[in-house]
Order: structure tokens, then C-alpha cells, then sequence
């Protein structure tokens, strides 16, 4: 199962484009050698750094905080059109 840190890595590196850690830091106002700590594990991460980071990403944060579930929070038209599908389905 991977770490916080390495969640935090993937979602950086998941951005389009792939964000650099300083990039990502600036977003979320940050240092890049603080992110850079965070991904390798030399660092735990705040609640309030987990706050900005799912804030900014839209990132659940069962999925940064624990590994579980989908990494996105759903949006609104994706919800809207799962309950479609269902009523279409039934």
C-alpha cells in the first residue's frame, strides 16, 4: 500500500501537465523542499497541508489520507450522471 507521501507524487505527477514539486508547492503555498519531504517520507504531513492539498486537487481525502477509494472528488455532472444511468437501468 503506498505512503501519504507517495499519494502526494502521484497526484502531482497526475496533472496535466505533470506539475514539478515546485509548482505543486506554489499551489497549495508550500516549499518545494517541503513537498520534496512529504513524497519521500521525511516529513508528516498537517492536517492543514491534507486540507489545501484535497481543496486546490479536488482529491478526496480518504484517498490521500488512507489509500481508499477513488482519488477525485466526484463532480457534480459525474454524479448527475451516474443517478441517470441508474434511472435509465431500471
Amino acid at each position: 500500500m503506498q505512503t501519504i507521501g507517495e499519494r502526494i507524487k502521484r497526484l502531482r505527477l497526475s496533472q496535466e501537465p505533470k506539475m514539478s514539486q515546485e509548482q505543486f508547492a506554489r499551489r497549495i503555498g508550500a516549499t518545494p523542499t517541503v513537498i520534496s519531504r512529504y513524497e519521500a517520507g521525511l516529513r508528516e504531513v498537517p492536517s492543514t497541508v491534507i486540507h489545501s492539498i484535497c481543496r486546490e486537487f479536488n482529491v478526496c481525502r480518504e484517498w490521500l489520507v488512507n489509500g481508499k477509494g477513488e482519488m477525485n472528488v466526484p463532480t457534480a455532472s459525474k454524479t448527475l450522471d451516474e443517478v441517470a444511468r441508474r434511472y435509465s437501468e431500471s
